[in-house]
């Protein structure tokens, strides 16, 4: 007792030693280093970036650490992007506070955090494809904004947002340190035997005396001092905690702009950098990322060349005024995004600011009165723009929407016609089943036959009193006996034949049933496999991943049920009917030596057979009767394996039915997450739709105002 009290003791120890000394690891960027900066350092923008490029002299080496700083410390507010309000507003210091932010908190970061180290930077808004997009689809209102930064005076692609970590969960430090504890404990083991005998009973027909079947089975059991702790360390609860994920590939860091363009198109064509992506068209219609192949995609990105490209539609677009560029912005969206109604609409509200700021402060009359003029004609165009957004986000909703609830009946339909036909398949297998199962019983009731058969051939040699046969009569029965004789040596040889291809066809058929019940592995994992993409990486009908794994799934299954046709039903079917032909020859055969035992008594009375011959003849067809009945007791183990064989199989075929039906389910998850982010999406639009809509109705009263207020000061003038 003492003892195990010290090794209790020195247990808790070494639990605080060792959980003190555990210390947790930061994954960093990938060939891009942050410095750790104090978080008071990082409240202000320019203290910031002093700090950051502290001894770095080029502009690629400042970008790189405010670019591995960004990605590092500001987290994706998955909150408020999936809360279906509009973005609003955040200041960069309340940015910088907070560490959390949405797409165009990002870019927007990045372009203070680069104009205060002197490079120039922009942000981007366009179309990201998401994982309801699919290749031909319309695009209406943007959704993701992303910045190009000018280094060495060559324009660079970049997304930030997609390159920063993001908040998963794990086991504290001390329920990580249990978990190895008691993985070390369970090597701490003890063997153990099991003894187990059988009893089987002496046969005296088939010459088997009793026995006694011992067995022993051996297994490791977990010692009880180890188990005792293991008990003892579960009593505690397993606590989880957030840890933020720090990111580590460089996918879009300083990206190819063709690679870029997999997945990203501005809402001007010349922020692509790329010749090959100059329209939308051409976006929306590749489908490379679509069709890509994962492992072809991965080394797609890793072996990108990052270079630069020269863009003077740029430097001359960000050489334009603040009006002038939304200007541009309208002419833009209205020669080539019909869709979008949206970003026409915000062009003309920021281009009414810019008429309203200066009407408000315009004193010369007829200026004033046509900053008025164009301040309203902005206004009304751009609340007109705003109201059309309807349409367009109707029509976008009603699309993804038709088009996920036929992605999943697809799915169904697919689904219910592979239970189907499994369900087909496995009813002639369990039909099957039934017949492999009753020849069991089939072979006891054989079995009783064969031995009344012994006793009534038995009873056919006794003795009895007979009239003297006639010589033709006599001759004709001798004749009878002989072709009797002959007769039942031919179904012998027949018997044994037939026990043969009896035994071939159970070997066959064990076979068979063995080799197609592994062929329904790779068919479940199939299964499983687009479960989880669906459920977990939000895959589809449409995906070619998916596409390429249901053709699998269909090929599987029709070699799977043409070979269970012809290796297992026909083969059942050709053992049932051998089994049957088989006894019936036996029974035969037992009717055929009934009548040679009745011929030769009657020969032996008659003196035409000698005593010893006929005791030979006895002799030698009673050793037949007793050798199909031992022969029978042996193949019962053979028939109860078969049917214990075709019971697996069937209740494989439950399991099955129970993995179609879960992958059924985990496309209805998928359909209901989709669905969710379609309302979010639509949501998202129509309440900035509405919230710009009241700016707009705040701005034009506003202007009504000083020009009612500038009307009274000019009469009073007169």
């Amino acid at each position: 007792m003492l003892v195990r009290l010290l090794s209790l003791l020195f247990f808790f120890i070494a639990l605080f030693v060792s959980f003190s000394a555990e210390a947790q690891n930061n994954l960093e960027l990938d060939s891009l280093k942050s410095p750790r900066i104090p978080y008071k350092h990082t409240l202000d923008p320019a203290v910031l970036v002093q700090k950051l490029t502290e001894g770095k002299e080029t502009q690629l080496e400042k970008f790189n650490v405010i670019f591995s700083w960004v990605a590092n410390n500001i987290h994706y507010n998955h909150r408020q992007a999936n809360s279906g309000s509009p973005t609003r507003y955040k200041s960069i210091k309340r940015i910088l506070r907070q560490r959390t932010g949405v797409c165009t908190d990002f870019a927007r970061l990045m372009d203070t955090l680069c104009n205060y180290a002197g490079i120039q930077n922009t942000s981007i808004n366009g179309y990201a494809k998401e994982f309801i997009f699919d290749v031909n689809d319309s695009l209406y209102f943007e959704n993701h904004t992303w910045n190009a930064v000018k280094l060495e005076n060559k324009w660079f692609l970049y997304d930030v947002t997609w390159t920063a970590g993001s908040t998963k969960y794990e086991l504290t430090r001390f329920g990580k340190w249990r978990q190895k504890v008691i993985e070390k404990f369970k090597k701490h083991k003890k063997e153990k035997l099991d003894i187990f005998s059988i009893k089987k009973k002496k046969d005296p027909l088939c010459g088997i005396p009793g026995n006694i079947f011992r067995d022993t089975t051996r297994y490791e059991v977990q010692k009880p001092f180890y188990r005792f702790l293991t008990g003892l360390l579960n009593l505690f609860p397993y606590r989880i905690k957030p840890v933020y994920n720090y990111i580590k590939g460089t996918n879009y860091y300083l990206t190819n702009p063709e690679v870029f363009a997999l997945e990203h198109f501005p809402l001007d064509s010349i922020w692509s950098l790329s010749p090959k992506y100059n329209c939308l068209d051409s976006f929306r219609l590749d489908s490379t990322y679509y069709h890509h192949v994962e492992n072809q995609f991965h080394d797609l990105f890793e072996g990108q060349i990052r270079e630069g490209q020269h863009c003077f539609d740029c430097d001359d677009f960000l050489g334009l005024s603040a009006f002038e560029k939304e200007k541009y912005n309208i002419k833009i969206a209205k020669n080539h995004l019909p869709n979008n109604p949206f970003f026409k609409a915000s062009s003309e509200m920021n281009v009414a600011r810019f008429f309203l700021k200066d009407f408000l402060k315009e004193k010369d009359s007829l200026q004033k009165f046509a900053l008025f003029d164009s301040t309203l004609t902005y206004i009304d165009s751009s609340a007109r723009n705003f109201r059309r957004t309807s349409g367009p986000a109707a029509r976008e909703y009603r699309f993804h929407v038709d088009k996920n609830k036929a992605k999943t009946a697809q799915l169904k339909l697919e689904n219910k016609n592979h239970a189907k036909q499994m369900d087909h398949l496995f009813l002639d297998v369990n039909r099957r089943k039934k017949k492999i199962a009753s020849l069991e019983f089939k072979s006891d009731s054989y079995e009783q036959r064969s031995i009344r058969a012994i006793r009534k051939f038995s009873n056919a040699f006794v003795s009895r009193s007979l009239a003297k046969v006639k010589d033709e009569k006599l001759k004709a029965i001798q004749s009878d006996f002989y072709r009797a004789v002959k007769r039942s040596d031919s179904l012998t040889s027949l018997i044994s034949l037939k026990r043969y291809d009896l035994l071939g066809g159970s070997r066959e058929l064990y076979l068979g049933l063995s080799v197609h019940l592994n062929l329904l592995k790779p068919y479940t994992w199939k299964f499983n496999s687009d479960g989880n993409d669906r459920k977990y990486g939000l895959h589809d009908s449409y995906d070619l991943k998916i596409g390429q794994r249901r053709k699998e799934i269909d090929s599987l299954e029709q070699q799977f049920v043409t070979n269970v046709e012809h290796d297992v039903l026909m083969k059942a079917d050709t053992m049932y009917s051998t089994f049957m032909k088989l006894y019936r020859m036996i029974y035969d055969r037992d009717q055929t030596n009934l009548k040679v035992a009745k011929l030769g008594t009657t020969l032996r009375i008659q003196g035409m057979l000698s005593k010893d011959s006929l005791e030979l003849l006895r002799v030698r067809q009673l050793g037949r009767i007793k050798d199909d009945i031992c022969w029978n007791r042996d193949q019962k183990v053979l028939f109860q394996v078969l049917q214990g064989n075709f019971i697996s199989f069937y209740n494989y075929h439950k399991s099955l039915k129970r993995v179609i039906s879960k992958n059924t389910s985990e496309e209805l998850k998928r359909n209901k997450f989709t669905q969710k982010y379609i309302d979010i999406k639509r949501k998202r639009i129509l309440s900035a739709k509405e919230g710009n809509s009241k700016i707009l109705r705040y701005m034009k009263k506003l202007a009504y105002t000083e020009i009612a207020i500038f009307k009274k000061v000019l009469k009073n003038r007169k």
